[in-house]
């Protein structure tokens, strides 16, 4: 807690102006406590943080279930975040997130399961699908998307393909009511080819434990309509977990890691999420409403953003949506908890949740073509396409001091509204957080230059949490440079805090 004296001193010394020799007046030697600093949060959500660096041999590696995979980027950065921030009281907190400016929409969630049972034993390998083995289940895309391995007799996945056969796996079965039968193809050898049939046991519900029955059989022409069995067996499934899927953005299949193995077009799960063509992307603003809504027809759209709450009567750098601002008087630490976490809107002493689809209702209502949240006061964070992260700093930039590129658009920023109202602002220093786990993917927006900007005319310091990138990398170390912060490179959960916990400590100058 703050020193009723330290307060004093630094109230009086920003309204009577400095007593003492030029310099930052509000920092010691001359008071005991510097007044609660500025952070502001930029978080990037693109669909890459689907994928983890914890425990992976490469830069990074797919995982089963994106970004509801316990060790997924996404979580595991959130967590992180909620932990330290959650016994952080003594910073005012701004948050946001990266953009592609597209309308988003989540149209189906997808189930891992897992068989408790085994299907038939190919001959020359053993039981399909094994016990302990994982498949996916909802709602189907067609399988020779951007790939055909697996998808008939003529292109079947090789059982000894690792790649091959996960792509099967995660073909999805059963469609989005669980009553669709599904094919796979595989082959044993140079030419044996086995179809593996998948139908739904009736009775059975996507999300509790279901049934599936597996026929196989050795396709014995060339369209496999002859044949012979091998066997029938029943497998029981049990779920592992509920996902939103988002493939490769760049619409290849992958066979290096992260592995991707169907066309987004075909596989992803939520609309939106490319680098538009009409105009640049940004960072995720409140004033944004008819772009972030998604419309099936007229009459029936649908918002997944925060809603906007501009009830401040200091006017619109104060308004609370997309955008948490900072404020002098309100740290936000609760409510950036619940953009974490967002069970914690609700009862904000409950177990975080940290889940992405967990919060969409399992199918669309009738007539719709997307889900809808199952409390709309509890609204998740979406990660889906590519990474705006230039035109993100540009962006904030904007907000914070009204300047883009080389020029000052506008007199306005934040920090000119809070230089005039803050009564402790001479005792304050400012400070961004940029967590990102890539460079640009939409054009390059000079990301550098506007930290280097932000720095030279505001005091503002950047510093850079890259998740699974190397210290080496000439683009962060520039965004370090310039910004005159600090650049962390964690590949893992305990990293990522290890990396906060430094920077509240060391650069923001308080301890978490």
């Amino acid at each position: 807690m703050r020193k009723p004296l330290a307060f004093a001193v630094c109230l009086l010394s920003a309204l009577a102006g400095p007593a003492w020799p030029q310099g930052p007046i509000c920092e010691p030697p001359y008071i005991p406590e510097p007044a609660d600093p500025y952070v502001f949060i930029l978080l990037d959500m693109s669909s890459s943080m689907g994928d983890t660096t914890s425990a992976c041999a490469s830069a990074e590696c797919a995982t089963s279930m994106q970004t509801d995979h316990p060790d997924s980027k996404w979580i595991q950065t959130r967590q992180a975040l909620y932990n330290i921030l959650s016994n952080l009281y003594n910073v005012n907190l701004g948050f946001a997130t990266f953009s592609n400016m597209s309308p988003e929409a989540v149209r189906a969630k997808h189930w891992l399961y897992q068989a408790a049972t085994a299907g038939p034993v190919i001959p020359g390998s053993s039981a399909f699908p094994a016990v302990g083995s994982q498949e996916v289940f909802g709602l189907t895309w067609q399988c020779s998307s951007g790939a055909s391995d697996g998808c008939s007799v003529s292109v079947p996945a090789d059982l000894n393909d690792t790649w091959e056969v996960t792509r099967v796996r995660r073909l999805p079965k059963g469609g989005d009511a669980f009553n669709q039968t599904i094919d796979v193809y595989l082959r044993v050898g140079a030419s044996t080819v086995y179809r593996v049939r998948y139908t739904p046991v009736s009775g059975g519900t996507l999300g509790g434990p279901i049934q599936t029955t597996v026929n196989t059989v050795r396709c014995t022409n060339s369209t496999c309509s002859t044949f012979s069995v091998i066997g029938t067996q029943t497998v029981a499934w049990n779920p592992v977990g509920d996902f939103i899927s988002w493939e490769n953005p760049n619409n290849v299949v992958t066979r290096t890691q992260p592995y991707a193995y169907f066309n987004p077009s075909a596989s992803n799960d939520t609309f939106g999420g490319v680098c538009p063509s009409g105009g640049p992307p940004r960072w995720e603003p409140n004033s944004d409403d008819d772009q972030d809504t998604y419309t099936q027809s007229a009459g029936l759209s649908y918002n997944l953003k925060q809603p906007t709450d501009a009830s401040d009567p200091r006017g619109e750098f104060f308004t609370v949506g997309d955008v948490i601002p900072l404020d002098w008087n309100n740290p936000h630490r609760e409510q950036i908890l619940a953009r974490l976490a967002p069970n914690l809107a609700v009862d904000p002493f409950a177990a975080p949740d940290f889940r992405t689809a967990a919060y969409f209702q399992d199918h669309p209502a009738p007539g719709e073509l997307f889900l809808r949240l199952k409390n709309e006061s509890m609204r998740p964070l979406v990660p889906f396409g590519t990474s705006a992260l230039g035109w993100s700093l540009r962006s904030f930039r904007y907000w914070f001091d009204g300047c883009t590129g080389t020029s000052c658009t506008t007199t306005t920023g934040w920090n000119e509204v809070a230089a005039d109202l803050d009564p402790l602002w001479g005792c304050r220093k400012s400070h961004l957080l940029l967590i990102t786990d890539s460079a640009d993917e939409c054009s390059p927006q000079g990301a550098c230059a506007e930290v280097s900007a932000l720095r030279s005319r505001t005091g503002m310091t950047t510093s850079v949490i890259a998740l699974g990138q190397a210290p080496t990398d000439s683009f962060f170390s520039c965004l370090v440079q310039n910004g005159r912060g600090a650049g962390y490179f964690p590949r893992s959960q305990a990293e990522i805090e290890n990396a906060l916990t430094d920077f509240f400590t060391n650069v923001v100058g308080v301890q978490p």
